[in-house]
């Protein structure tokens, strides 16, 4: 890789290692539009006009289907990249392309998954996929960050179940403590295993956690889970993305945890969203944090325990019902076992009465043979 194109990167993941991958990836395509392999031989054709060449880049992004935001976000990279290489863009010239960027607005249309639709997902997965989704459900994670968690940045000694995620891995630069929930957490230790044991690995990781999962893989994972359940579609025929997909489940996270009645500084605080926060919030000791979480986490859970979201009235009804098929299969048993009863009276009558025909047999032998004979010595006339 070219010299000043790695220092730029090297420069970018101080900051976001995440940030540093999108712009390195932005970059690399508008080298290859200039039909260069080294972004450091398409930077210096761009010294001669840089305003046309961003112009140029941005009209590409636009006419290959990128939305605006992705349009933004490559323009931006590419534009950093051209001042890291001194490059200067005078803001006059520079406000003549920028100013028709196209809009950052949505152009996706997405749904919340209900609490059904959920648990489909995950009855029809695997280990693996079970515990990234309920971890990702009952925490508000990104995905990019739940691929850097390491084994030692969970507290499983903790009620509930803290991760710590360093300020490197998260979108605002900032660290911060998430909460799991006892289900998410019991998939994670099956999950780890005696790798458990292992602070320094990353928990999700294809070679044995020395390297962090891609955000790629797990994508793709997620997207076979929606297959199989059924639930990958798309709400839009005109919408970039599915009905369904990752960042879904932080916008489930959000809804459950306003909706079991906790104050949205809190919940934005943990999503790792910049919020203003009441200064009640500031006050609060972290035990009293970790029990505004506990408000949500009946709703946050989904195949085990309470964790259906039900009613405490939901579930005296089903303990009812329980009891009565209780109550019924205790008649049928009595029921069979006067059946089996009346089967065993019948059997003896029947061997009593097949007793009674072979020694009924026997006697009409006795006097078929007497009748011979008699037959026999009676002389004829």
């Amino acid at each position: 890789m070219p010299l000043e194109f790695e220092k730029f990167l090297e420069a970018v993941s101080r900051k976001s290692e995440k940030t540093a991958i999108t712009y390195g990836s932005a970059i690399r395509l508008w080298a290859r539009t200039l039909s260069q392999d080294y972004p450091d031989k398409a930077l210096e054709l761009a010294r001669t006009d840089p305003y046309s060449h961003l112009d140029g880049w941005a009209k590409h992004c636009y006419k290959t289907g990128k939305t605006p935001k992705t349009t933004r976000t490559y323009f931006g990279a590419v534009k950093s990249y051209m001042e890291f290489g001194d490059i200067e863009l005078a803001p006059s010239k520079l406000k003549k392309v920028v100013r028709y960027l196209p809009n950052n607005s949505a152009v996706s249309v997405d749904a919340i998954p209900t609490h059904e639709q959920i648990r489909k997902i995950l009855i029809h997965g695997d280990l693996k996929s079970k515990t990234v989704t309920t971890v990702l459900l009952s925490s508000g994670m990104r995905l990019g960050e739940i691929c850097t968690l390491k084994v030692g940045s969970v507290d499983f000694n903790r009620t509930p179940v803290r991760a710590y995620l360093n300020a490197r891995n998260t979108k605002s630069g900032k660290s911060r403590a998430v909460y799991i929930s006892d289900e998410a957490s019991g998939f994670l230790k099956e999950w780890l295993g005696e790798r458990i044991k292992n602070p320094d690995l990353y928990i999700f990781s294809q070679d044995g956690g020395k390297t962090p999962e891609d955000t790629k893989t797990i994508y793709s994972m997620f997207r076979r889970r929606l297959i199989r359940a059924g639930l990958l579609f798309r709400l839009d025929p005109n919408s970039s993305t599915n009905a369904f997909h990752p960042h879904s489940t932080r916008k489930y996270f959000f809804s459950r945890c306003i909706g079991a009645g906790i104050d949205r500084g809190i919940v934005e605080s943990w999503m790792g969203h910049r919020y203003h926060l009441d200064t009640s919030y500031l006050r609060m000791s972290e035990e009293d944090i970790a029990r505004e979480y506990l408000k949500a986490v009946s709703s946050l859970t989904f195949l085990s325990g309470n964790g259906q979201g039900e009613t405490k009235e939901e579930v005296s009804r089903l303990k009812e019902e329980n009891k009565l098929l209780k109550e019924k299969v205790t008649v049928y048993e009595q029921k069979l076992s006067k059946y089996e009863h009346k089967q065993d009276q019948h059997g003896e009558e029947i061997i009593q009465l097949s007793q009674n025909y072979a020694g009924l047999q026997k006697e009409f032998e006795k006097l078929r043979k007497i009748a011979h004979q008699v037959k026999v010595a009676v002389p004829k006339n």
